[in-house]
Order: structure tokens, then C-alpha cells, then sequence
């Protein structure tokens, strides 16, 4: 051992402030026999009193370091860093006094502190006899218990409440079992420790736990007037005032700090007990203990300030960074226990306990899932210790201990994209949450412990524009959760946030009573943040109908946005050519353009309205816009096919006057309602009318949708033949729907209704193509086989460069007629003697004189009725 005093043992001694000296050789409580020391890299401390004229020798092995006296008789040491060893003696003497302790081990030590979940002690937790008895096969956990003490000033020294200082892990270390719950030794201490001395080599590490705890005391009592005085909350928000702004509640006489309303009723002290204020408790029981060296803290309290989250969120971070400073510690690891379910609404202050993990090295148990309704000691104790034991301890294995194989948190929440669907009834809203990776592997859903009705309603909720709160269904999907059917858009996402969730999401396998998963902590995601920009546990969602979505877009969803949005642009390409080159709009089904051309403009109406602050905002949010104006291009894409059949309708109508006071008046309503669409738009494009009305528009323009491609499909069947249709721009159709219906299922976002009425309609647009690919192939077949020829390897090729049927007609005496399509067109008709009528139906009136015979014919038998107009008969054009 090195001799002589540091330069930072002679700066403690200044920093303690003792105002009385010692003539005897004394040491602290905590100084005794089988206690555990601090192992290297830190160097082990021992302190104590003497009388100022003495020399302090502390001897071990063959080592020995000594120290003298300041004036006020403390004196300090610092032994050399100890590798982790048990069985070791150190002898402490003045010259006149000698104090040995046997039994030391030097491993990591653990300083255990919070209010009453912290002081439960084993005895009375579940299968507490079992845990008491197996207790003997960790003998180098080492056990010491700090007294409950309060004091106005800080006190010296600290007594133990069990009947001994430091005790080996054994069944006399602890409480009888069924005794008084808070008694000895601290469960969650116990727990956590036994846990780090399996991981740590089961005994080649010792672990050393002192609780130093008192239930029903809130986080100022525990912090020292420095860090009550601290406005930066720890340095985790420079000028924060929280500390000097939060609420405060009325106090009983004589006795600062929170008063008996602000506590749950499980919590209430006796009448008669003294009640610690501020820095009471730090005095009495914490600081006799800031010369001790430390590997970490754990604390579990929080309780009794579950009123005032914005003070919590910075008192608690600023007691964190001070008991580092004063003890010296800047390192010190910090694990505390997120509040467990009770029948108050804990769920902001849990959000708001979160605040300390702004400071390096600070991890925390998830206990939202550990309820015990059936606790005798009443529901705000819960006596699975276990659990929360094993969790904090995962915490220490990777901040700690740096373990990156360990999984220490449950499904982390990192990222949630917004996302909508049309149906007939109007938009479905949804969203897809991700996770922060690792996290999620194995993920699921189960029920919490002692839970009613577990997972029956979801875990989770969604907000409208009116700040409402409603439950939404849940999906998983491998490491993603989808939520699906909102009626609304979606302001924000919350996660059992509640007093006591029923229902919970895992990784790994297994729920709150397996000890392999890990639940997920709660959380309040806000789309467009929250009230005033306030931190998540002072204020709810922000309602925000007007902002732009501005959620992030991966590149490969941009890079399909991109190409879906050309596609676009080029499906209604091969209709216009085809309507261009026919000059007809033989097999256009009226009804159908005009049906297509209401419900396209009803929906881009509905778009516009929904989507304009996307649109505006594509300025700043760039490429990422694309995807979100995906559905006001697809219905201007609709829209552009059914302008160019209309119009087609109205230059070549097969019934001109019918037809074209159809079109016309179409035409004339379509324009009517796309600038009432975009005044209105324009006008209020966030109004709660507005999107009343758009929602109105969405539900008509998807009725319709649902049913457009109908009368197209009766027509193809009626006609026996596509006619002016490009199967071209159908078959592109058919597949995009189909590719929109599977992304809308796989994504696990849109339920059936929303996506089985595009699923008919898509169908129907299907049958349609189907229909005219197999007329259209007898049609070519036909003529192929009367032409002599018969090669099916053209039938592909036919299909998209086939002339549309018209009606024609056929003068045998003009042999050098135009051919059209291989038929030929009559230059004049004036000595007909047989007249054969015939059209698109292919219905044919053979008429020789007054008598008519009717009856159909195709391409084959038109070679017969060729042959018989070479013979004498004529045919023309009806």
C-alpha cells in the first residue's frame, strides 16, 4: 500500500464539514466486518475519526497507507485498486486503538435507494419463503441496510436497520417470511444483485448492495439543497424552469413539500410520524455515504410526486448529476424502475421519469406490465420484485458492463408513418410503427400480469383533430405494428397510456410472469407536437389539421413513388391512339364514361381538398411529397381516360343526337363540380366543413367507382368485340389495381372494407379485358382461318394492332373500293338487288323485295355472305 494522504482525500476532508473532533479511533456503520468494497479500476475507500495529534495506519496483507487527522479528526485513505478477491482482512489503528475487519471482499458495489416499491423487502414478495431459502447459494452478495433517519443537517454516520451491518447472502440476512413488508433486505436490491452475480461469474465478482430507502418519500427529500437548487435540471436543459414553475400543493403544518393529496392512498404515513421535507432524507441516510465508492445506483420511487411530472422531469435528473458530483462519481451508473401500473394515472410521470436518460450512463426497468391487483399490501405494491430485479439488471449488463449481445429494452419506439386508404365509405386511416432494431425481434402482443381483459381491447390509441382520444385496432406484422380503420386523420399515437394497461407488447417470448421477453415501455408519439411545445408529459397532442405530413420517405419508397407516378402519366397513352386512329367510339360505354368521369372528379376534388397542405408544402419536403400525392394523380389519371372516351363520344357517336346531348351535359357537370372542387379547396382547405365535404366526395366518387366499369362490361358482352377499347391501357389498369390491392393487404394498414370494393371494381375492369382479348382473338382467328392462314404465334400482336369494328357495308359491283380492315368500303349503292344490313352487333337483315330475313353471322360466314353479294346482291352501310 501506498503511504501518506492524497490530494483528493485532503479535498474531501475539506468538503465534509465536521464541526466536532473525535478522540477515539472510530469508523462509519457501513466500515465493518463482511463488507464488500469497491474493486478496481476505482480505488476502495475507508474514512473515520481520530483524534487530530494520531496517525491512522490501514493495514492489509503486506500492505498499509496512512493518514492524519484534519482538525476536526476525520481522516480519509485510499487503498490501492483491489482486483475482485474475497476473505480479506484489513486492520485499522491509531497506535492505541485497533480495529479489524475480517471478511472483506472487494467486487462492485450497488447503492440501492427510492420509497416504498424499493424498501419491500424479500420476505414479503412472491415465493418469498423459496427466494429466502435459495439466498445461501450466493455467499459473496453481500447485504447491508441503512437505517430510516431524517436530519436538518448532514449527519455523519448512518445506523444499520437489520440486526447486523453486513451480512452474506444466507437465510439470516433476511426478514422472517410474512414478516413486515418493509423490513429487510429490499427485494428489488436483492434481485438486481443476484442477478449481476450470476452475470458477473456466479461469486468471481462480489456484489455489495446497501438499500438505504424509506417509503413515501418524494425525490426532494432524497436530493441535496444543491440539486433542489439546480434550474438546469442536471444539464439536461440549460435555464429550465420547471423546478420553480410547477405546481405546488398545500403542506401540512411544519412540514414542506408535496402534501398527503398529492399521494396515492397506499402511501399515507401514520398521523403521528414525523414527515421528512426536503433534503432530509439526503442528510440522514445518503450522504454519510458519498465517501463509499459505487459501480452504480438503482432507485425505484417516484410515487409520491406522480402529480407534478414537469418538476419530476427536472428534479430527478438534477438529483441524478449531483449525487454523481458529490460523490465524486462522474461515472456513476444510474437504473431506475419506471412506475408500475396502480389505479392512478401514472402514465405522463412515466414519460417524465424518462427525462434523466438525457444524462450518460442512466438505463431503467419497464414495470407497466407488473400489476398485482391482490396485493395485501395494497395494489401501489406489487410483489413480483423478481421481474423488476431481472430487468433493472439487463440495464446494467449493456450500460454497465458494455454486454452488446444483451437485449435490455422491450419494443422501443423509433419512427411511425401515416398512411390512408379510400373505401366507399370514405378514407381509413392507419399507421406503421417501427422500432428501434433489435428490440422488436419476436414481437407480440399479451396480456399484462393480473390483467381483466388483457388484450381483448388494443394497447392503443389515436387522437382526432378535436384532441379526442380513441382506441385503434392492432396488426403485427414481424418487427412492425400497424394500426388500421381510424375514421380520422391521425394527431398523435399513445401507448398504454394508462394507470393499469391490460394488454402489452413483448419481444422474445412469453409475458410478464416468463422472464425472457421484455415488455415496451409506454408512449405519447405526437404527429405535429405537443400543446405550446411542452415535453410529452406536461401536455397532449397538438391537434393539427392543416400541417403538411412531412414524415420521412426511404429512398426506395420515393424511387417507387416516382416511377408509379410516370406510370401514371402513360397509361391513358394507348386509348388515346386507339380512339385517334379508329375515329369511333364503337364499344365505349357511355354510361360508363360518364359514371368514370363523376366518380374520378369527385375523388380528385376529395384529394385536392385532403391533400392540399401536402401539395403546397412540396416546396420544403421535396421528393418525400411524391408519395403522398400518389392518390390526387391516379384520379386525375382516371379522369384524363374517361375526358378522352368522352370525347371520342361526342366526334364519332354511334347515335349522334342521343349521344352527344349526353356528353355534352356531362361534360358541362364535370367542369361545374371540378371548380366548385377547387374553390372550395382553396377556400377552407382545413375547415371541419370542408373535410366534411370531402369526405362526402370521397364516399360518392368510391361508390361510383365501385360500379363504373360495369356498363362497360355489359357493352363488351352486348357487342361480342372490344371496338374502340385499348386493351393496352386495360391490361395497365388491371395490374395497377391489382399492385395497389396487394400493398394496401401486405401493409396490414387498410381492413377488408376498405379494400374489397376496389377489389370488385378492379375485377370488373378485369372481366372487361378479359372479354374483349377473347372476342377480339375469335374475331382474328376467324378471319385468319378464312384468309387461309392460321398462325397463333400473331395472335398478341393482333390483338393490339386490330382495326375497330364500324359499321360497313359491302357493294359487290365496286371492285376497286377502298379496303378497310380487309373490308371494303362502297364508293356508290345505286343497283342493289339484294340488300344485306348488318352492324356492330353483327346482326344481320337480309332483305330480298319486301321480306326480311334476320339472324347473326361471324367472321366466317361473312366469307359466305361475301360470296353471295359477288353474285348479285349488295351490301351497304346502315
Amino acid at each position: 500500500m501506498k503511504a501518506g494522504c492524497s490530494t483528493s482525500s485532503t479535498m474531501l476532508l475539506a468538503a465534509v464539514g465536521l464541526t466536532a473532533a473525535v478522540d477515539k479511533l472510530t469508523l462509519p456503520t457501513f466500515l465493518n466486518s463482511h463488507m464488500a468494497l469497491q474493486r478496481a479500476p476505482l480505488s476502495a475507500r475507508l474514512w473515520g475519526w481520530a483524534s487530530p495529534n494520531a496517525t491512522v495506519t490501514a493495514a492489509m496483507d503486506v500492505e498499509s497507507v496512512k493518514a492524519t487527522p484534519d482538525a476536526d479528526g476525520l481522516w480519509i485513505v485510499e487503498l490501492p485498486p483491489q482486483p475482485a478477491s474475497t476473505g480479506k482482512t484489513i486492520i485499522v489503528t491509531d497506535g492505541t486503538t485497533r480495529i479489524t475487519l475480517d471478511d472483506v471482499a472487494f467486487g462492485d458495489v450497488y447503492l440501492c435507494s427510492g420509497q416504498s416499491n424499493m424498501e419491500f423487502s424479500v420476505n414479503a414478495a412472491f415465493n418469498s419463503t423459496l427466494e429466502i431459502a435459495d439466498s445461501v447459494n450466493y455467499p459473496d452478495l453481500r447485504l447491508a441496510t441503512v437505517q430510516r433517519a431524517m436530519s436538518d443537517k448532514p449527519e455523519q454516520d448512518a445506523p444499520s436497520k437489520a440486526n447486523y451491518t453486513w451480512a452474506r447472502s444466507s437465510p439470516a440476512a433476511f426478514a422472517p417470511a410474512g414478516g413486515d413488508n418493509f423490513s429487510w433486505f429490499s427485494a428489488t436490491c436483492y434481485f438486481f444483485g443476484r442477478e449481476v452475480y450470476k452475470v458477473l461469474g456466479n461469486g468471481k465478482v462480489p456484489i455489495g448492495l446497501i438499500a438505504s430507502d424509506w417509503g413515501g418519500q418524494s425525490v426532494e427529500s432524497f436530493s441535496s439543497p444543491e440539486a433542489l437548487a439546480d434550474r438546469t435540471c442536471g444539464g439536461t436543459l440549460p435555464g429550465h424552469a420547471a423546478a420553480s414553475s410547477s405546481q405546488d400543493y398545500p403542506s401540512p403544518p411544519g412540514s414542506p413539500g408535496l402534501s398527503q393529496a398529492a399521494r396515492p392512498p397506499g402511501l399515507a404515513l401514520p398521523a403521528d410520524e414525523p414527515w421528512p421535507g426536503p433534503s432530509q432524507l439526503w442528510n440522514a441516510m445518503i450522504y454519510p455515504l458519498r465517501l463509499m465508492r459505487f459501480t452504480g445506483a438503482t432507485w425505484y420511487q417516484g410515487e409520491a410526486n406522480w402529480a407534478d411530472p414537469p418538476g419530476y422531469s427536472c428534479r430527478f435528473p438534477a438529483m441524478i448529476a449531483d449525487w454523481r458530483r458529490q460523490f465524486g462519481l462522474p461515472d456513476l451508473s444510474f437504473f431506475y424502475v419506471q412506475l408500475a401500473p396502480y389505479r392512478l394515472d401514472f402514465s405522463r410521470f412515466r414519460l417524465a421519469q424518462g427525462a434523466a436518460l438525457q444524462l450518460p450512463k442512466v438505463g431503467f426497468a419497464v414495470a407497466i406490465d407488473l400489476g398485482d391487483l391482490t396485493s395485501p399490501y395494497d395494489a401501489i405494491h406489487p410483489r413480483r420484485k423478481q421481474e423488476v430485479g431481472r430487468r433493472l439488471a439487463l440495464s446494467a449488463r449493456a450500460i454497465q458492463y458494455a454486454d452488446r449481445s444483451v437485449v435490455y429494452q422491450g419494443p422501443t419506439l423509433s419512427a411511425a408513418q401515416f398512411v390512408s386508404s379510400n373505401t366507399i365509405w370514405g378514407t381509413s386511416y392507419g399507421a406503421r410503427l417501427s422500432f428501434v432494431p433489435g428490440t422488436a425481434d419476436g414481437l407480440h402482443a399479451a396480456g399484462t400480469a393480473d390483467c381483466v381483459a388483457c388484450c381483448e381491447e388494443s394497447p392503443f390509441e389515436v387522437m382526432d383533430a378535436t384532441g379526442l382520444w380513441t382506441r385503434a385496432a392492432m396488426g403485427i406484422t414481424g418487427d412492425e405494428v400497424s394500426l388500421r380503420g381510424v375514421p380520422h386523420p391521425i394527431q398523435g399515437i399513445r401507448f398504454d397510456f394508462e394507470g393499469m394497461p391490460q394488454c402489452s407488447l413483448y419481444n422474445g417470448v412469453g409475458g410478464p410472469d416468463n422472464h425472457q421477453g421484455l415488455a415496451a415501455p409506454p408512449f405519447q408519439y405526437c404527429a405535429y407536437g405537443t400543446h405550446d411545445g411542452q415535453p410529452a408529459w406536461a401536455a397532449s397532442c397538438e391537434p393539427n389539421e392543416c400541417a403538411p405530413v412531412g414524415i420521412p420517405v426511404p429512398s426506395a419508397g420515393v424511387a417507387v413513388a416516382v416511377a408509379a407516378l410516370g406510370f401514371t402519366v402513360l397509361v391513358p397513352l394507348p386509348q388515346f391512339f386507339k380512339l385517334a386512329k379508329a375515329r369511333s367510339s364503337a364499344g365505349v360505354s357511355l354510361f360508363t364514361v360518364i359514371i368514370t368521369m363523376f366518380s374520378s372528379m369527385l375523388n380528385v376534388g376529395a384529394a385536392l381538398i385532403t391533400k392540399w397542405r401536402q401539395i403546397t408544402a412540396c416546396g420544403h419536403l421535396g421528393w418525400s411529397c411524391v408519395p403522398n400525392l400518389l392518390d390526387l394523380f391516379q384520379n386525375i389519371q382516371v379522369a384524363i381516360i374517361a375526358a378522352i372516351q368522352l370525347v371520342m363520344v361526342v366526334a364519332y357517336p354511334p347515335n349522334a343526337k342521343r349521344a352527344r346531348a349526353m356528353a355534352a351535359t356531362t361534360l358541362g357537370m364535370a367542369i361545374i363540380l371540378w371548380v366548385a372542387c377547387v374553390c372550395a379547396s382553396l377556400a377552407a382547405p382545413c375547415g371541419k366543413r370542408t373535410l366534411a365535404f370531402a369526405a362526402v366526395q370521397r364516399s360518392a366518387g368510391s361508390l361510383a367507382a365501385l360500379v363504373h366499369y360495369a356498363p362497360q362490361l355489359l357493352a363488351t358482352w352486348r357487342h361480342r368485340a372490344s371496338g374502340s377499347l385499348s386493351l393496352l391501357t386495360y391490361t395497365l389498369q388491371v395490374v395497377g389495381g391489382y399492385l395497389n390491392i396487394y400493398q394496401s393487404i401486405t401493409q396490414g394498414v387498410s381492413p377488408w372494407p376498405v379494400w374489397t370494393p376496389w377489389l370488385i371494381s378492379t375485377s370488373m375492369q378485369n372481366a372487361v379485358l378479359v372479354s374483349a382479348f377473347v372476342f377480339d382473338a375469335r374475331r382474328w382467328r376467324a378471319r385468319q382461318r378464312a384468309r387461309g392462314k392460321d398462325s397463333a404465334g400473331a395472335v398478341l400482336k393482333a390483338l393490339f394492332q386490330s382495326p375497330p369494328l364500324g359499321n360497313y357495308s359491302y357493294d359487290a359491283f365496286t371492285g376497286n373500293s377502298p379496303t378497310v380492315g380487309g373490308l371494303r368500303r362502297p364508293r356508290a349503292n345505286a343497283e342493289g338487288k339484294a340488300l344485306v344490313v348488318f352492324n356492330i352487333e353483327r346482326n344481320v337483315q337480309l332483305a330480298i323485295g319486301r321480306p326480311r330475313v334476320e339472324g347473326r353471322f361471324n367472321d366466317r360466314e361473312f366469307v359466305k355472305l361475301r360470296q353471295f353479294a359477288l353474285e348479285g346482291a349488295t351490301a351497304r352501310e346502315t
